[in-house]
């Protein structure tokens, strides 16, 4: 979940602050886009042939409010090329290329903390960083 990314991605940033020369830990939102992968999420062959009309134009709105998948790769590459992006955003969330509010949840650095270590525990992998 986005909610799980972030915790983790800050949880990740704290690790990191204190190393010289480390990578920058930050997380972002593409939006909503349209790619390929809306094909596994509903089976076309288990809608009525009868129904597939309605449903199709029920889904058309859609294509205004979301991105084309170059258009939803900008945050990513905007995070990774930037000479705006510092050392001190570390943690941070970004949506449309440019810093975003979060939630209360995922400020939680205690949950951030918990989340990291429980990922460890689950899975038996070890990150000393």
């Amino acid at each position: 979940s986005k909610l799980a990314n972030i915790l983790y991605t800050r949880a990740l940033a704290n690790r990191l602050s204190n190393k010289e020369n480390a990578p920058i830990a930050l997380t972002c939102h593409p939006g909503v886009c349209r790619t390929e992968l809306g094909r596994y999420i509903i089976d076309p062959d288990s809608i009525p042939k009868a129904l597939l009309p309605i449903v199709g134009g029920l889904a058309l709105p859609l294509l205004y409010f979301s991105k084309d998948a170059t258009m939803g790769a900008q945050t990513q590459i905007y995070l990774s090329a930037s000479s705006k992006i510092k050392p001190s955003d570390a943690g941070k969330f970004y949506d449309n290329s440019a810093e975003a509010f979060t939630s209360f949840e995922a400020q939680n650095a205690e949950e951030a903390e918990w989340l990291w270590k429980e990922s460890e525990r689950l899975t038996g992998l070890v990150y000393n960083i």
